[in-house]
């Protein structure tokens, strides 16, 4: 009986299926995830890892089963994000707007940037002048408020020095 506890089924998949169009990208996959356990989507370039994780996500029509259980919070670290950097946006603005939605305090935006190490200085920074690496701790660093119980993470390390990628894996496993 302990031991059913300690499994507890966070996410389960059932035949899920992709298609764009006529593209079969997905075809009926089915796993189930535990509290606890870590997956690793690997496969070459266009196998279908970020479609995976963005039908996860429900951002894909799909067909099939996608349950996660009731007390789930992800945080998602996208391989890119498609936005206008040249908006008038500083790093703070971003963290500071999604610590609102989830009514986290101000000290939880400073814990984590010191956990993916955004310099303070960087938080006052307008986005478009952040480097490749600086970008995506802010990535991390936004998936990261509100202490999700998942992440899902595609590509997390890309642009990230070895010494960053090194910690940001630590933090994430």
């Amino acid at each position: 009986m302990a031991r059913a506890q300690a499994m507890s089924t966070i996410l389960s998949v059932t035949d899920l299926t992709v298609n764009f169009g006529h593209r079969n990208v997905i075809k009926s996959l089915t796993f189930e995830l535990h509290a606890g356990e870590a997956l690793a989507i690997l496969g070459p370039n266009g196998a279908g890892k970020t479609v995976l994780l963005r039908a996860l996500l429900r951002l894909l029509p799909h067909e099939g089963q996608i349950k996660w259980a009731e007390d789930t919070r992800i945080g998602y670290v996208p391989q890119k994000i498609s936005a206008n950097l040249q908006l008038p946006l500083q790093l703070s603005d971003l963290l500071e707007a999604k610590a609102h939605f989830l009514k986290l305090p101000a000290e939880e935006i400073d814990n984590v940037a010191a956990m993916v190490e955004l310099a303070p200085q960087l938080l006052k920074s307008h986005m478009a002048i952040l480097s490749g690496g600086q970008f995506q701790k802010a990535l991390i660093a936004f998936a990261l408020l509100g202490r999700p119980n998942v992440l899902l993470v595609d590509e997390p390390t890309a642009s990230l020095d070895e010494l960053t990628e090194e910690r940001v894996s630590c933090s994430i496993a």
